[in-house]
């Protein structure tokens, strides 16, 4: 399996989609009171890594690195789709 990962933008069609399945997951699971997921601006921001995972070209996975100024970092938005689960994906 060919994964690469790297830091894009988080406004792209395929990444967006993949982020409404982070969404449509994160509903599963929690109340709406309980989901404190962080929207495509936020994700867009200077202070955030934001890493796309790619498995021949289809983003499959994604997840954010918000940065603080100590040096101190907060890990948003780490998602692996379904189809790429158990492939070692999120371990890379």
């Amino acid at each position: 399996m060919s994964v690469t990962i790297a830091i894009e933008q988080p406004k792209q069609p395929d990444v967006v989609a993949l982020i409404g399945l982070s969404d449509d997951y994160m509903a599963s699971l929690y109340p709406p009171e309980s989901n404190f997921a962080v929207d495509l601006e936020a994700l867009s921001r200077p202070d955030i890594s934001f890493l796309v995972a790619r498995l021949h070209g289809k983003a499959v996975g994604c997840g954010g690195i918000k940065w603080f100024g100590d040096g101190s970092a907060e890990l948003k938005r780490i998602f692996v789709h379904d189809d790429a689960r158990g492939h070692g994906v999120g371990r890379k």
